[in-house]
């Protein structure tokens, strides 16, 4: 059964072998030109091993029968003497070849000429033998046509190892992209399946933070936070996989006149939240804007929160919403840390987190998910830091477009 297993396997990679081959498109034209040039009207390419000789690439003017795919039994053929010294094997006038008038293989396969030389991988290893024949005697043993075999022979080892390494590296993108879509599924599942239960969390702290005793109210308001921090997180995630599946975040584009109101409500919630952070909102909107409420306050939390992990508590954190040539303008600035340029490059990649602060509790996708709100309000999102002018979260989009 081993054996069996052994076999099966080598026969799979000579399939394998076969393929690459076949996928060389200088194949074909590097063994008529050795017809055309050597008049040797026979040639192919082999995989051969102590077991197998099988042929890969096939020029047959002489109507042999073989074609890519086709094997021959090794111990027949001159491949495998080839194979065993890495040495080519070169006869001119087989029938009156001193050391191979009298062997079995070209009387077998009814040639006088023939030439077969190995052919080697960037490893060293043998992969099998470029080998042409024709039953006439052909002037094959002469030095330039030897050469013109040695550099055919090395250039079909460096086209297959090139080959190899692509299909390996097709093999293994393919691997990854199948394990990512994959993890990204469980994602969505389990951030979909937890909003049940933290629903029910919810709704308990929120009468608890409403009708128990004093001390038990202060513990359902830090339950009501981080059941409200867990939704977020969750909404992120499933966004987030929505995205990654090729599908837009949901959005409902419609004029809205309580943008402000709306906008107001988000910034009272985490001064609330946090009343050692200094939040200033400066709103001077005016008439209807076009936009997806419920998403704005999903980015405008998104953009406080980093404004709060990475802000300064001494300098204020200033919101500002306002409407300037027919756009919309939503901003968070904040003083810190200078955001390095090479990362404002990276700040809206999904994951991306910055090395200068503990972000354990934090998924990297917040920044990911408001550039994605942005895009489904065919705006933008920028993001610029220096020392003077503080870090600046600015999105602008189309006030009245629908």
């Amino acid at each position: 059964m081993i054996n069996s297993a052994l076999r099966q396997d080598a026969r799979d990679r000579a399939d394998a072998l076969r393929h690459a081959v076949q996928r060389i498109e200088a194949v074909p034209v590097m063994l008529r030109l050795i017809s055309e040039q050597t008049q040797l009207r026979f040639s192919a390419v082999a995989h051969v091993t102590e077991e197998l000789w099988v042929a890969c690439a096939v020029h047959d003017e002489l109507s042999y029968g073989l074609s890519p795919g086709s094997e021959l039994p090794v111990e027949t053929t001159l491949c495998l003497e080839a194979r065993n010294q890495l040495v080519p094997i070169v006869m001119e006038h087989a029938s009156v070849d001193p050391v191979f008038c009298h062997h079995q293989t070209p009387k077998l396969y009814k040639f006088e000429s023939y030439v077969s030389v190995p052919i080697l991988l960037r490893d060293g290893s043998h992969f099998g033998n470029l080998c042409a024949l024709d039953p006439l005697p052909r002037p094959v043993a002469d030095p330039k046509v030897q050469a013109m075999f040695a550099a055919y022979a090395a250039l079909l080892g460096h086209l297959l190892d090139s080959e190899l390494a692509h299909e390996d590296t097709v093999q293994l993108l393919a691997a990854e992209r199948s394990l990512a879509a994959s993890r990204e599924q469980f994602i969505a599942v389990v951030a979909h399946d937890l909003r049940n239960p933290l629903s029910a969390i919810a709704s308990g702290t929120e009468l608890i933070a409403r009708f128990g005793e004093p001390a038990m109210s202060r513990v359902g308001e830090r339950m009501k936070a981080s059941t409200q921090r867990m939704s977020a997180m969750l909404n992120d995630l499933v966004d987030f996989a929505k995205g990654r599946a090729g599908q837009a975040i949901s959005i409902s584009l419609a004029p809205r006149v309580d943008l402000a109101k709306g906008l107001t409500s988000v910034v009272h919630e985490f001064q609330d939240a946090h009343p050692e952070a200094r939040l200033i909102d400066e709103f001077t909107i005016n008439g209807p804007v076009v936009c997806d409420l419920s998403r704005l306050q999903q980015l405008l939390s998104n953009l406080i929160a980093n404004a709060i992990a990475y802000g300064t508590q001494d300098t204020p954190i200033l919101v500002r919403a306002f409407i300037e040539d027919d756009e919309a303008v939503l901003s968070v600035t904040n003083h810190g840390t200078v955001i390095a340029l090479a990362d404002l490059d990276r700040i809206f990649d999904p994951y991306w987190r910055s090395d200068l602060h503990d972000q354990g509790a934090h998924l990297g996708l917040g920044l990911h998910i408001c550039a994605q709100v942005a895009k489904a309000h065919r705006g933008t999102l920028t993001a610029t830091s220096s020392a003077q002018a503080g870090t600046r979260f600015e999105l602008r989009w189309p006030a009245g477009v629908s």
